[in-house]
């Protein structure tokens, strides 16, 4: 009904403290895999500029599996902590830092500035 294409769906999630590590956030994240039997994929987050990887991966499993029996939970410890990668993914200071112009770096920081979420 949901799916138009065969191919396989996973949800990557990056547990980061205070930001997505809530009771709330397993409860909307248990519904969301429960609802469409989606299989997990849990990113161990590298923290980056003032962020902080969650302590509550254990907690988050335990909560899973007893929300969504026979839920599929994958856990991924991705590398390139040392390189400025947080989730997998090169953060744009650091991938572009030797590369970007100043008039790059400058739009950078506004659009981050304008666009960064804090809750």
């Amino acid at each position: 009904m949901f799916h138009e294409i065969s191919d396989p769906v996973e949800i990557h999630y990056t547990l980061i403290k205070g930001i997505n590590d809530s009771d709330l956030h397993i409860e909307g994240v248990s519904r969301l895999l429960d609802e469409f039997k989606i299989p997990l994929k849990i990113i161990r987050f590298n923290p980056v500029e003032g962020t902080e990887r969650s302590d509550r991966y254990d907690e988050w499993l335990e909560q899973l599996r007893k929300n969504v029996p026979g839920l599929r939970i994958v856990i991924y410890d991705p590398p390139g902590k040392g390189v400025g990668s947080s989730c997998g993914e090169f953060t744009k200071h650091y991938y572009l830092s030797e590369l970007e112009t100043p008039e790059q770096r400058q739009e950078f920081t506004e659009w981050k500035a304008k666009y960064e979420i804090f809750e």
